[in-house]
């Protein structure tokens, strides 16, 4: 599973006192004071529980220390807020952006629980029928616009097979906001496929698959377990692809011709040098030159094997589509057959999307 922290950063990572300088722990007495002066007069803030931080531009970073406020929110959340520390700011100011957003969570909780709820609800119908199941999910971060309406982010746990085609836990960060439940949507909606294919196993495509033939049974079976393990660098909810290098610190080494490999929603595709200058990536041939665009043109549509050679290419195949670029280079898209990996045995042929 991975890092929460790791995967969202400041959002979620606890917040601190400890680097708070003078200046800070003036603006936390400062953010109470004027809770005091504009709020309810009901509501008593611990100075001591509210952490003052600068982080990037110059913004005040603000949150409530565990122990702040009542339950749900009485493990820390931090205030959403745009005010910067960079000049003077007035406890008027300081009331409209950080204390008027926790004294909603100190007095007005049921409210701020009911939106909680509400975001959590538009979650589980993202979800529904796709098999991910919620196991957890915590309040972060709360604020207030100008129109009074509430922000709020809800770090989210769920169960879900990845792109790797693993069951395995992942955090999700649901929020009311522009970009609603995006990446929690776009793994909802991979989910069928995925349980389908892990059912089915790994393909590879055909180009890639003769490359592959130079490793032994053993480095098949290795190159299977580290490609469905992914390489730990996992970005924006995607794992990044193995370099050669990678491997090769990892115990295999790749042929000289496959120069990045992944695997992907049951796909295993990687860069593949087939000549010096000559690339394929999973469905993208490029090839440099001079090739002037007439020429380039009576490419698309035709058969492969008509115009360029090679042993690893399906002669077959068709020039679904092409690119040419200012400098000459020339971009074919084609749909090359795919086996299963690593029986070699054929599998179901992709739909070509360019």
């Amino acid at each position: 599973m991975q890092n929460e922290a790791a995967l969202f950063g400041s959002l979620i990572e606890p917040a601190s006192t400890a680097k708070m300088t003078p200046q800070n722990r003036k603006m936390a007495e400062r953010i109470v004071a004027s809770i005091k002066k504009y709020g309810t007069g009901k509501c008593e803030i611990d100075p001591a529980k509210i952490a003052v931080n600068d982080c990037r531009y110059s913004k005040i970073d603000v949150a409530c220390l565990p122990g702040c406020l009542p339950a749900p929110f009485h493990k820390g959340i931090r205030i959403w807020g745009f005010l910067r520390s960079t000049g003077p700011v007035s406890e008027k100011a300081l009331w409209n952006e950080y204390g008027s957003a926790i004294e909603d969570l100190a007095l007005r909780t049921a409210d701020a629980c009911d939106e909680m709820r509400e975001i959590v609800n538009q979650a589980e119908k993202t979800v529904a029928g796709t098999g991910m199941r919620l196991i957890s999910y915590r309040p972060v971060s709360y604020g207030r616009t100008k129109a009074e309406n509430a922000l709020m982010d809800v770090l989210a746990r769920y169960t879900m097979i990845d792109e790797m085609l693993q069951e395995r836990e992942a955090y999700f960060v649901l929020e009311n906001r522009h970009r609603r439940q995006t990446y929690l949507g776009r793994e909802a909606n991979a989910q069928a496929e995925r349980r389908n294919k892990k059912q089915n196993g790994l393909s590879v495509d055909a180009i890639l698959w003769s490359a592959l033939q130079r490793l032994t049974t053993r480095q098949m079976a290795k190159l299977e377990d580290l490609l469905t393990k992914g390489n730990g660098q996992y970005q924006s909810g995607r794992y990044a692809e193995w370099t050669a290098a990678q491997m090769l610190e990892e115990g295999l080494k790749l042929p000289d011709e496959v120069e990045t490999i992944k695997a992907k929603n049951g796909l295993i595709s990687g860069r593949v040098r087939l000549a010096e200058n000559v690339v394929f990536n999973r469905k993208r041939l490029l090839i440099p030159g001079n090739i002037p665009l007439s020429i380039a043109n009576k490419i698309e549509g035709a058969r492969l094997g008509d115009f360029v050679q090679h042993p690893w290419l399906p002669q077959e195949c068709t020039a679904d589509k092409i690119k040419h670029y200012d400098n000459g280079s020339l971009a074919i898209y084609i749909a090359p057959p795919h086996v299963h990996f690593p029986s070699g045995t054929p599998a179901r042929q992709e739909a070509s999307n360019g």
